[in-house]
């Protein structure tokens, strides 16, 4: 299993239990500016058959779930589509779209280039990758609802 988490400058890409021991070190240290809101991908009805991982990763959402809550912070469920939505104003969007919206809005690095950035000159985005594109979405997404637009299509 698989996930992308993102927090303002440090990146994860690795598996769901080592993101519920991170969240518990970060949602549990009194000197640490932990988010009050945690935004996570939910599960949407797609029409197809299911497998495991679908499974599986009902399975993770409902840990990081948990974990925010004993800790006291705000958990938030949001579907793909929205994100494509807020980002690109089609829910017929795929991931290559919305990463391109991501490097259009934030891929600028050294004078003025527009990308991720190379490793002598890396920009902001620099190492992103799979997953780590749909965080990246979702944390936008859900920075820009708490500041003003609403929680529109995000369920508790």
């Amino acid at each position: 299993m698989e996930g992308g988490r993102l927090v303002i400058d440090s990146k994860y890409l690795t598996d769901g239990e080592h993101i519920v021991r991170v969240l518990k070190e970060e949602l549990s240290d009194p000197d640490a500016d932990i988010p009050l809101t945690i935004f996570c991908e939910d599960i949407a009805h797609m029409g197809f058959a299911v497998g495991y991982d679908v499974f599986e990763t009902c399975f993770w959402i409902g840990e990081y779930r948990r974990v925010a809550k004993e800790y006291g912070a705000d958990f938030r469920l949001v579907t793909r589509n929205k994100v494509k939505i807020h980002h690109c104003q089609s829910s017929r969007a795929k991931d290559t779209n919305v990463r391109a919206r991501m490097l259009e809005r934030f891929g600028y690095y050294g004078s003025g280039k527009k990308g991720q950035g190379t490793k002598a000159d890396p920009g902001m985005l620099y190492g992103l990758k799979g997953d780590m594109w749909s965080a990246l979405a979702i944390a936008v997404y859900g920075a820009e609802q708490l500041c003003g637009e609403g929680l529109d299509g995000v369920r508790q």
